[in-house]
């Protein structure tokens, strides 16, 4: 053995008791670990693209409307991140809701939504084990009819 080697052994033989009996190791207690809570908040990304015919002209007149929305949802927290496609009309959002129907009102009035300048698509992210996933919630006005 190398002097390595033999630090660990050492180390090892001093966790014994004064009897010569080795260390119990410490069992954790079950009602020490919390339980798991429900997530007190919901992610959302808002995906916005322009509608046929919908020019930078027009979203240059509900710009102002839209920067002071866009304050506002700072200030009370729910607005993450966001930003535009420098290709187009669009942008995109990362919101912070206590629920899917918050999360839908914001995304509603937005004045270039309510202008129709541009449509949206909510997609909800999640993390049920430490991994974000998305999962695109489809609005009920974009659903196939069924048969």
């Amino acid at each position: 053995m190398t002097e390595g080697d033999r630090r660990p052994m050492e180390r090892f033989a001093e966790q014994r008791t004064e009897t010569g009996a080795p260390r119990r190791r410490r069992l954790i207690r079950t009602s020490r670990i919390p339980e798991k809570r429900q997530r007190e908040y919901l992610y959302y990304q808002v995906h916005y693209q322009p509608v046929p015919g919908a020019r930078k002209t027009h979203l240059q007149a509900v710009q102002p409307k839209l920067t002071e929305r866009v304050y506002d949802m700072i200030r009370r927290g729910q607005l993450i991140l966001c930003g535009g496609y420098p290709s187009s009309i669009g942008g995109m959002w990362l919101i912070r809701v206590k629920s899917h129907a918050e999360a839908e009102r914001l995304v509603l009035e937005n004045p270039a939504v309510s202008c129709n300048l541009v449509t949206h698509r909510l997609i909800e992210l999640q993390d049920p084990m430490g991994v974000i996933v998305q999962q695109e919630r489809i609005p009920a006005s974009a659903e196939p009819d069924k048969v």
